[in-house]
Order: structure tokens, then C-alpha cells, then sequence
């Protein structure tokens, strides 16, 4: 698998990257994936997932710091693990996500006004699934399509869930 993914990245040096960081997190990937899925076939899928989603992105990645790639990986096999229990448990959404409108997500600019250690707070209480979303949309400044491919989602799944996010931070913060 390692050769497929090689294959996605450009530039000699970038691979020897691109390699050097899974020789250094594939072991501990497998044991987080492990632990969600009990099952070593689908734990090892799950790190290839990732591996594989990261090296579709690696040039961006790079560019962005390659200082904060522990933390990308565990957000990124989170979702892959996710994705694979979901498909082997056959529990689909039947939520019907192609109503929302992706214009209702305004900024979060309204979270300004309160203090880092109640934002802080309130955000660690939120789901992986609702961090996830804010993580990469946010933080690694990646678009509702990139994030929806990330995740395995739809792109209007992540304007739901972003959305859902802000409500439940307004919940946590005594806002309306």
C-alpha cells in the first residue's frame, strides 16, 4: 500500500517525507485503530486509509507545517475508523442532509467575545465528529469539498455538522 500511495506524491524529497512519517506513526496509528475497531484487518485499513488520504493532500499538507502531522493523522484515522465500522455495521444516516443551505453557516466570529479557556472548554466537550469538521475547515483552512472527502461525508453533511457545531458551542456558552 505504501507503493500506491507513493505513487500520489510528486517529488522525491517530498516522498522520503511522506515515507520518513509513516515509518514513525504507522505503529501507533494501527494501535488507536485497534483500539475503536477490535479487529486487526480493519485497524490495518484504517491506517492505509489514512496514509492514503493524507498523500492525496500531501503537497498542501506540507506547505501548511508539517509540525502539527500527529495530531492531522489521529484526526484523520478517527474518521477513517469511523467510516469502516460504520460500513461494516451497515448503520447508514437516514437523515435527509440535502436540505440544509450551505449559505445558513455564517463565521464563527460570534465565539470572539468569550474567553479562550470557556471556548476551549466547550469545544473539547463537543463530539469527534462535530472537532473533526472545525479542525480541518477552521484550523487547517480546508474546503467543505476537501473536509467532505477527508471524512467520507457529503458536502452538505459538513455544513450540517458545522452548523450543529455553533449551536452546540452557543448551548455550552449560555448564548441563545
Amino acid at each position: 500500500m505504501l507503493a500506491v500511495c507513493m505513487t500520489l506524491i510528486d517529488d522525491a524529497e517530498s516522498q522520503t517525507e511522506f515515507n520518513d512519517i509513516v515509518m514513525q506513526y504507522e505503529k501507533k496509528l494501527y494501535g488507536y485503530a485497534y483500539s475503536i475497531l477490535h479487529n486487526t484487518a480493519l485497524a490495518e485499513e484504517a491506517v492505509w486509509e489514512t496514509f492514503f488520504a493524507i498523500a492525496k493532500c500531501f503537497e498542501r499538507i506540507k506547505d501548511g507545517g508539517i509540525e502539527n502531522i500527529e495530531a492531522y493523522l489521529v484526526i484523520t484515522l478517527r474518521n477513517s475508523c469511523y467510516k469502516i465500522y460504520n460500513s461494516e455495521k451497515k448503520h447508514y444516516d437516514s437523515l435527509s442532509l440535502d436540505t440544509v443551505n450551505e449559505t445558513e453557516v455564517s463565521s464563527f466570529d460570534e465565539f470572539n467575545k468569550y474567553e479562550i479557556s470557556d471556548l476551549c472548554d466547550a469545544l473539547k466537550e463537543l463530539n469527534d465528529t462535530y472537532q473533526s469538521v472545525i479542525a480541518y475547515m477552521l484550523y487547517y483552512e480546508y474546503s467543505a469539498d476537501d473536509t467532505a472527502k477527508l471524512m467520507g461525508i457529503s458536502r452538505s453533511t459538513v455544513y450540517k455538522y458545522l452548523n450543529d457545531a455553533k449551536k452546540t458551542l452557543r448551548n455550552k456558552l449560555g448564548g441563545c
